[in-house]
């Protein structure tokens, strides 16, 4: 859970034992977005637009309204190292410089969904994303959320999937 999401905890002595005293925690505040760990990166995210964090958002959201018809994500937090994998082919006018024509990205989350009878529930997991033949009138895109995996997991998936793509 991100950290201002908790409360407060209870005191425990030196034996362990609770003594019943309330610790609120300070920084208690309702948890927000944090796309951070996704755009901090120095990579190249043009290809997800203006706001590469709120892209993948919707399409999580997206992806989970598709499970739950009408389920919301309350809040989303990107967290780790994401993993990037980009391909390029020389262009044949310039052959110093390359032109993009697949790429990917794999992220691990946590987010709060709501489903519509308002019963709000934790997740993790990693979402990716890859699209191929970015040099093509049709590129093709799909996405995948693996819930309650790690980027150990999944990580080295990034390349397979993308290049499943053709």
């Amino acid at each position: 859970m991100p950290p201002e999401a908790i409360r407060g905890g209870w005191r425990v002595d030196d034996a362990g034992k609770l003594t019943g005293e309330f610790v609120p925690n300070e920084k208690h505040t309702s948890p927000r977005d944090d796309f951070s760990a996704l755009t901090e990166p120095d990579h190249w995210l043009d290809w997800l637009g203006e706001d590469p964090g709120q892209v993948v958002r919707d399409s999580i959201e997206l992806s989970l309204a598709d499970q739950v018809a009408g389920a919301k994500v309350q809040w989303l937090r990107f967290r780790g190292e994401p993993a990037f994998v980009t391909g390029g082919k020389p262009l044949p006018h310039d052959p110093g410089k390359a032109q993009v024509v697949r790429t990917g990205l794999a992220v691990e989350f946590i987010l709060a969904v709501v489903r519509p009878s308002n019963e709000r529930d934790v997740l993790t997991g990693v979402y990716t994303l890859a699209i191929a033949g970015m040099d093509e009138p049709e590129a093709r895109e799909r996405s995948w959320l693996d819930l309650g995996a790690t980027m150990d997991q999944i990580g080295p998936l990034l390349e397979t999937r993308l290049y499943e793509l053709g």
